[in-house]
């Protein structure tokens, strides 16, 4: 008897035992399973492994998405379709090895430098996500505007950017060549714009009158440039006063005969009263060749520059002698006709 009951005490507690043990591995197992998957988690989370999801989705060019999801405002001259494309512009090349640096923001919005080889790709920002969304963080590229850009054009020609007319310029100038005008005449003047904000390179057009107008980018920014309609008798004025201011000072027009090209009062006026040509050397003939008109522009309604070239021929005797030349007169329009206020020898 007392065999037989140690024996059921034994298999009771090789019962108890193994039932122990199955439930403390089966404790054990979802301990595990419930740490991996607060493992998982907490590493799918992690503001490295958002950044990297965000990389995924740039590599699959989800650009329109990724574009409607940056939270970006668009402004008077940046519109969603722009950040768009400053987006493919600054991940133009694939980001196969990532770097993340941290360099601002506070605990719920900090902000990264993405880095490859060392360089600067582009700047991420990171937001909580709302509740109940699939991960922690949102992830955003900050795009970072393009430096102002500056624009200059005739007072009387009309601006726009990205098909948006500009409103008053930032600052205006006299047109080169025409600051200095006597009293009673008023200098034309050119309108300087100043736009922020872009993402792009802008699409800049203009008119004057009707007319498209050239836009030329520059060191400085974008130049304006208006073109007369009809610029033959323009030419035909220029030509003969660059004609006459040549042969004036090799002594083959008169100085009244340069005068009367010329405005009464500029600097240029008075400079012409003052020259000596007596020193240039006899000679029997003068004569023009290759004039060719370089450029003309209107300054404003009432003045022009036009640029021209030319050879000219002097003859002693036997002897030619050549002098290529290049002007550019500045003119305006008076109450007796087009008038020079500045020659300028190139």
């Amino acid at each position: 008897m007392k065999l037989q009951s140690r024996t059921r005490s034994r298999s009771r507690f090789r019962r108890g035992l193994l039932v122990f043990t199955l439930v403390m591995f089966c404790a054990i197992a979802a301990a595990l399973v419930f740490l991996w998957s607060a493992l998982a988690d907490y590493e799918a989370n992690t503001p490295e492994s958002s950044m990297r999801r965000y990389l995924d989705r740039v590599s699959a060019g989800e650009w329109d998405a990724l574009a409607a999801e940056s939270g970006f405002e668009p402004t008077e001259f940046a519109t969603l379709d722009d950040y768009e494309a400053a987006l493919k512009r600054l991940y133009a090349e694939p980001v196969t090895d990532p770097v993340f640096v941290r360099t601002g923001g506070g605990e719920a919005d900090p902000v990264y430098t993405l880095k490859q080889n060392g360089e600067k790709v582009a700047v991420l920002a990171l937001t909580r996500a709302p509740g109940g969304s699939e991960y922690k963080w949102n992830v955003r590229t900050d795009i970072e505007p393009l430096d102002p850009v500056t624009i200059t054009a005739p007072a009387f020609a009309r601006v726009s950017v990205n098909g948006k007319a500009l409103g008053a310029p930032a600052s205006s100038e006299a047109a080169p060549a025409f600051a200095d005008l006597p009293e009673g005449y008023d200098a034309p003047q050119r309108s300087v714009y100043s736009v922020e904000g872009l993402l792009m390179p802008p699409e800049i057009t203009a008119e004057a009158d009707g007319v498209s107008c050239e836009v030329a980018q520059t060191e400085d920014g974008y130049d304006v440039t208006v073109r007369p309609a009809d610029d033959a008798a323009l030419w035909e004025r220029a030509e003969a006063a660059a004609r006459t201011y040549a042969a004036f000072i090799t002594q083959d027009a008169t100085r009244a005969q340069l005068n009367a090209y010329l405005l009464r009062g500029t600097a240029f006026y008075d400079a012409m009263q003052e020259f000596y040509n007596g020193w240039y050397i006899d000679h029997n003939a003068h004569e023009f060749r290759d004039m060719t008109h370089e450029s003309i522009r209107m300054d404003s309604p009432d003045a022009f520059t036009a640029e021209l070239s030319f050879t000219y021929v002097i003859r002693m005797g036997s002897k030619e002698y050549e002098y290529p030349s290049r002007y550019r007169l500045a003119f305006l329009n008076t109450a007796d006709g087009w008038k020079a206020v500045q020659v300028e020898t190139l």
